[in-house]
C-alpha cells in the first residue's frame, strides 16, 4: 500500500484472458456488496488511473501497446525531442484509434520530467528507453515519478557495463565495472545503484522489481519512494568487490553496515 492512497475508489484491473466474463462476474458482486470498487476495461480512460510517460517515444509503439494492453490507464504521455518522431507518433496514435488516451509530446525529457517535480503532477509510470545509456536523464527521472510509482530503465551500452572501458562506467554510473564470468549480473547491479544513488538525493530509494539481462541490453523495473530513515541505510546495500585476476575470486567490501541504535542513546 502506497502511503498516502485513499481507502475508497479502487481500480480492479483483470488481465485474463476470459476478461468479458469475469468483468460481468465482478461488477455483479460489486453491486451485491455495496463495494464502490469498480473494473477498468482497456482502451477506456479511468479518472483514477495511471498517468503514464514514456520519454524517449521514437514512433510511439510502446505508448501505443500500453493504451491497447493495459486497463486502469488515465493518460500516456508519448515524448520526443524530434519533430518527424512526432509526427509518426501523431499517424500512428491516429490509425490506431487511441487518440483519447495517448498525447503526442515533444521536448526534452529531461525538461518534461523537471517541470512534473510537483507531487500532484508526478507520473505514475516513467519509461527511458534510450539509445546507449539514460545517465543523462535518471536525475530527472526520480523526482518526477510519484510516490511508490514504477520506474522502468533500459541501458543499451552493455560493453562499458561489461567492463570494456572502466573509466566510461565511472563517469555515467559511478562504479568501475570488473570483466568476468557475472559480468552481466554486475552490470545490472551497477544501473541498480546509479538509479539509488540519484534517487538518495531527494530523500528517495529504490526497490527492484525486476531485473533483465538479454542479448547487448539490461533493463531494470523499480519502484520509487520517499524515506530519510532509509536512504541512511542505502550504504549498506552498496560494497566494493576485489576479484583474483588468477582464478576470479571475489571478496565482498561493504561500504557500511545498518545497526539499530538502542532508545537510551
Amino acid at each position: 500500500k502506497v502511503p498516502g492512497e485513499k481507502d475508497t475508489q479502487k481500480v480492479v484491473v483483470d488481465l485474463s484472458d476470459q476478461e468479458e466474463e469475469k468483468v460481468e462476474l465482478k461488477e455483479s458482486e460489486n453491486l451485491a456488496s455495496g463495494d464502490q470498487h469498480r473494473t477498468a476495461a482497456v482502451g477506456e480512460i479511468c479518472e483514477e488511473g495511471l498517468h503514464v510517460l514514456e520519454g524517449l517515444a521514437a514512433s510511439g509503439l510502446r505508448s501505443i501497446r500500453f493504451a491497447l494492453e493495459v486497463p486502469g490507464l488515465r493518460s500516456v504521455v508519448a515524448n520526443d525531442a524530434s519533430a518527424p518522431a512526432v509526427d509518426f507518433i501523431r499517424r500512428n496514435v491516429q490509425l490506431n484509434g487511441v487518440a483519447h488516451l495517448v498525447q503526442p509530446s515533444q521536448a526534452d525529457a529531461r525538461m518534461l520530467m523537471y517541470q512534473h517535480q510537483k507531487v500532484s503532477e508526478r507520473f505514475d509510470v516513467i519509461d527511458l528507453d534510450p539509445y546507449g545509456s539514460p545517465a543523462r536523464f535518471l536525475d530527472a527521472a526520480v523526482q518526477a515519478v510519484s510516490e511508490g510509482g514504477l520506474l522502468c530503465v533500459t541501458c543499451t551500452d552493455m560493453a562499458v557495463l561489461a567492463g570494456k572501458s572502466r573509466e566510461t562506467c565511472y563517469s555515467k554510473y559511478g562504479a568501475m565495472a570488473l570483466k568476468s564470468r557475472a559480468c552481466h549480473e554486475m552490470a545490472l547491479r551497477i544501473v541498480l545503484h546509479s538509479l539509488d544513488l540519484h534517487a538518495n538525493c531527494y530523500q528517495r530509494f529504490v526497490v527492484p522489481l525486476l531485473s533483465v539481462s538479454a542479448d547487448f541490453y539490461v533493463r531494470v523495473f523499480v519502484r520509487v519512494f520517499t524515506s530519510p530513515a532509509k536512504v541512511k541505510a542505502s550504504a549498506s546495500k552498496q560494497a566494493l568487490v576485489f576479484q583474483c585476476v588468477g582464478c576470479g575470486a571475489f571478496h565482498l567490501q561493504r561500504l557500511g553496515k545498518a545497526s539499530r541504535v538502542p532508545s537510551d542513546r
